[in-house]
């Protein structure tokens, strides 16, 4: 897929409310106790997103599509 295809499908979910990210990674963060916090880094290319949800205080839901090689053993 071209960039500017990729561009034009990524903003027309972000007109319906969604945002598709690329393939992210989740890394483990210990918060000291025993307890731990996992992150989920952001792609730096939305950042001007990010910024806007940060100013309106906005609050997303996020779900997560596991790759089935991940349960299979």
């Amino acid at each position: 897929m071209s960039a500017e295809k990729r561009k034009e499908f990524m903003f027309e979910f972000i007109d319906r409310g969604y945002l598709m990210l690329p393939e992210r990674k989740i890394t483990r963060m210990s918060v000291g106790g025993g307890r731990g916090r996992y992150l989920l880094y952001l792609p730096e290319n939305h950042g001007k997103i990010w910024e806007e949800l940060w100013k309106k205080n906005a609050k997303v839901d996020v779900f997560i599509d596991v790759s089935s090689a991940v349960f299979k053993t």
